[in-house]
């Protein structure tokens, strides 16, 4: 079978011959069962990860990223050409969800009678509202744009468990298979984090660590300082890890404004994925205060490690956490109320690890694998038949 990978989500970085890219070569490698892969994606002339991804068996065409009005509704001639010529001379179409790119993928795959398969990792409108002021111009029209997509697709592989499925529903056969996919989680990791809250004798003295870009509002840190704020007047003790890139200008006029000592705030810019796990463990409450989002990596793994986790009431993140773990996004007296409520007792904190850590248990790669490689084969049954 002959798989056409679309998708603009994703930009390659070629140079000297060499593709780099921080995890695209893992994606392919969950969907080779369908068979030879072709990727249709942007690609630039740089090296931002310094990470050579392996490529061998896939070939890749370039298309142009339709990250502007004008790309998207008057200089598409070059995708639409490619896209038309790809799609004729493949047999399975797997896209991207959301892309104004795979939205014009389904309606060639569709002129062309192929299968298409939507994997929908986001809101189509939620990543737009929240970006910028073009954003809210486009998010209506992207938002009619991919619900239409994955309305038509033949098959759709969803990356939560309810959010987008209710948000974007299917008319094809459908499955939720979340990204976040962990290596094995051994239950030493729980073991070692229910000692170290044992032998903690005040949560008076706390840190929490947030993982996300600092200079995108939508991230909403701004909440986590203000509920710092409130915690400071209320005796606590509070150091907060920022891990992120991007300008710390603006959390650093917020933390001014609200009196907050910037040496409790440790901006530790990028880090290599294979430390983020040593910055996790070395903290005491991970918060997720996103404005918006899918279902995020960096909850997962901080559930593995068993961390209590506080999250916004957005996206799939409802899915992950219980109530009690949830607050209303925006609302940082909320927030502080939840990371007191956490400080209370031992028994709490220690409910909260063993809970988070269990429920991540379901994210472990062998199990998301199993249920894509399933999935996958009854797309290829279907062919057959």
């Amino acid at each position: 079978m002959k798989v056409l990978f679309v998708t603009d989500n994703y930009i390659l970085e070629e140079v000297d011959g060499h593709y780099y890219h921080r995890s695209i070569d893992n994606l392919i490698n969950a969907y080779r069962t369908l068979g030879e892969i072709k990727l249709l994606l942007p690609v630039c002339q740089s090296i931002s990860c310094n990470r050579v991804v392996d490529l061998s068996g896939v070939s890749v065409r370039a298309i142009d990223k339709e990250n502007s009005i004008y790309k998207r509704f008057i200089d598409r001639s070059k995708n639409k050409r490619i896209l038309d010529e790809e799609i004729k001379n493949s047999d399975i179409v797997v896209g991207f969800v959301p892309s104004s790119v795979c939205d014009l993928a389904q309606k060639y795959a569709r002129k062309h009678g192929k299968l298409f398969l939507s994997v929908v990792i986001a809101s189509a409108w939620d990543i737009l509202w929240y970006h910028s002021v073009k954003g809210k111009i486009m998010a209506p029209i992207s938002h009619i744009c991919t619900a239409r997509t994955i309305r038509n697709s033949d098959y759709v592989i969803y990356v939560t468990e309810k959010y987008l499925q209710e948000k974007y529903p299917t008319k094809g056969k459908c499955i939720g298979i979340s990204d976040a996919a962990l290596p094995e989680v051994d239950d030493k990791i729980l073991a070692d984090r229910l000692n170290n809250i044992d032998s903690k004798e005040s949560y008076r003295s706390l840190k929490i660590l947030t993982i996300g870009a600092v200079d995108v509002r939508y991230k909403a840190q701004d909440d986590v300082l203000k509920a710092i704020a409130i915690l400071n007047d209320d005796g606590f003790d509070v150091e907060y890890t920022l891990v992120g890139g991007g300008s710390r200008t603006y959390l650093e006029g917020v933390a001014e404004k609200l009196n907050i000592d910037k040496s409790i705030l440790h901006f530790t810019g990028i880090v290599p994925h294979d430390e983020i796990i040593s910055i996790i463990d070395s903290n005491d409450i991970y918060i997720q205060p996103s404005r918006t989002e899918g279902l995020p990596r960096s909850v997962v793994e901080a559930m593995s490690r068993g961390l209590p986790v506080v999250c916004s009431d957005v996206g799939g993140m409802p899915e992950l956490v219980e109530k009690d773990s949830l607050f209303k996004k925006g609302d940082y007296r909320e927030l502080a109320d939840c990371i007191k409520q956490i400080c209370l007792s031992k028994e709490i904190h220690m409910e909260m690890s063993h809970r988070n850590f269990n429920r991540a248990k379901l994210f472990q790669r062998s199990i998301l694998d199993e249920s894509r490689e399933n999935f996958l084969k009854t797309i290829l049954d279907s062919t057959i038949n």
